[in-house]
């Protein structure tokens, strides 16, 4: 039986009961997607809720819709972690999905109008800033960046296959804070829409651990492994990222995001298939959160040169020694600025 929109109201479901998230999820389909629910018989399945293993201390429900009309059935799959709303997918087997409007949109407009919706009907204020962004996408061929503030738009005309034109957005520094929202090229409708923008958010921790002091640290903590390979760094790259573990997460929470230097150290070459060495450290305690040599997920080493490079010596380096050849590197060392 087919469900009027008139049956269910934009709530964001506060508490874990199926009947409130069952009502939340058809609310995306119908506000934030688009699809005339009139027009199908509507049929679902809620799948949970369950506790989260990676997310510990959160609940996780999938709720699987069906909307079918002769031959035509979509299969939509939306996934909840609390009363957070963080994926929706379309498939459509038979024709594209019959829309409430019969405006032709291109897909700037339809992420733009998907975005107001989401805002209206699900109270998300942030929206309003990735949806202006937009607005400053100034190609259609072929992919951009865009930086407002902390946020960066990532648009690719050409996403999954050349199948989704993909808006991506991402707070700098913190992958797992992102939204996107995918417009399908040939039928222009809402396919894919991700939204973990809300849930996750950047600790208010103050950053005590300077850039140099990290690149410092890491020297210290990779000198005995760099000393025993007998290997050179040609290179050091560092930059500020925002995160946190999964299952085992700092302060129990995992959709906290802590301020974390990443330091990368590259050898000269590869020994036996090592081409560096990866060290993460808490920026406002200085811990040491990661230390591991690194393969050839980095790529191929690269060319030594004498302006960049330097070998540590063998035997006892004292801190003021790795001091020196730190500050002497940062002077010279190639800037990588992306997300973690």
């Amino acid at each position: 039986m087919a469900m009027s929109a008139t049956m269910y109201s934009a709530v964001v479901a506060t508490s874990y009961e199926k009947s409130a998230l069952i009502l939340a999820a058809l609310t995306f389909v119908e506000k934030v997607a688009g699809i005339n629910l009139d027009a199908y018989n509507v049929t679902y399945e809620c799948k949970g809720p369950i506790g989260c293993i990676l997310y510990r201390g959160y609940t996780e429900t999938l709720i699987d819709v069906d909307l079918i009309r002769v031959t035509d059935h979509l299969e939509i799959g939306i996934e909840f972690i609390d009363n957070y709303l963080v994926s929706y997918r379309l498939e459509s087997r038979g024709s594209l999905p019959i829309l409430n409007s019969d405006e032709p949109l291109d897909a700037f407009d339809r992420a733009k109008e998907a975005l107001g919706q989401y805002q209206l009907a699900f109270d998300v204020p942030y929206c309003s800033q990735l949806a202006a962004m937009i607005d400053h996408v100034t190609t259609i061929d072929r992919k951009q960046t865009i930086k407002d503030d902390c946020v960066i738009l990532n648009f690719n005309p050409n996403a999954s296959l050349d199948r989704w034109v993909d808006f991506g957005w991402q707070y700098e520094g913190a992958l797992r804070k992102n939204m996107h929202v995918c417009i399908n090229k040939d039928g222009g409708f809402l396919e894919m829409f991700k939204d973990r923008w809300g849930l996750a958010r950047i600790s208010d921790v103050k950053i005590s651990v300077s850039e140099e002091m990290a690149v410092v640290k890491a020297l210290d903590r990779a000198r005995d492994y760099i000393l025993e390979l007998g290997a050179t760094v040609t290179k050091i790259e560092s930059e500020l990222r925002y995160i946190n573990s999964y299952p085992k997460a700092r302060g129990g929470d995992c959709f906290i995001l802590y301020p974390t230097w990443v330091v990368k150290l590259f050898f000269d070459k590869s020994y036996d298939g090592v081409h560096g060495y990866f060290v993460g450290i808490w920026a406002d305690t200085g811990y040491v959160r990661t230390a591991m040599p690194q393969g050839s997920s980095w790529g191929p080493p690269p060319p030594v040169s004498s302006e960049h490079s330097y070998t540590l010596p063998i035997g006892v380096i004292t801190i003021s020694l790795i001091t020196v050849f730190g500050a002497v590197i940062l002077t010279k060392r190639a800037r990588k600025k992306s997300g973690d």
